[in-house]
């Protein structure tokens, strides 16, 4: 019982999610970090510096109009860095599906402020 209860403090005290992930601090700044990347990338804001990718020009050849989050999940989360797991899918203009990625964010709290600090490789 004594092993049981040190255990538990330890997590309590590492900042180990013990409670439901909406209440930790990097929740909400990850989801507003994440609308406005999709907001930039859907109002063809160039996110890159040559403006284009081998990935837009695909999703150009084949259509592209809109993309959506499909899923946004924090699945690690602590008080200065957060993952999230999203599901992000791409849509011609008459609503047909192009493709869905199965993709990670990592968000860091860098002096106070929350950024976007690595990503999977096929995020946005």
């Amino acid at each position: 019982m004594k092993q049981l209860i040190v255990a538990l403090c330890w997590f309590a005290c590492t900042g180990c999610v013990t409670y439901p992930v909406e209440f930790c601090p990097g929740y909400g700044p990850s989801r507003q970090l994440t609308n406005t990347l999709l907001a930039s990338f859907n109002t063809n804001v160039k996110l890159w510096p040559t403006g284009a990718t081998p990935e837009t020009d695909r999703l150009k050849d084949a259509g592209w109009a809109l993309s959506k989050w499909d899923e946004r999940r924090v699945v690690i989360c602590s008080k200065d860095q957060a993952t999230m797991r999203a599901f992000l899918s791409h849509y011609r203009a008459d609503g047909s599906k192009i493709a869905t990625k199965d993709v990670l964010y990592v968000f860091k709290r860098v002096e106070g402020e929350w950024i976007i600090a690595g990503k999977s490789r096929d995020a946005l």
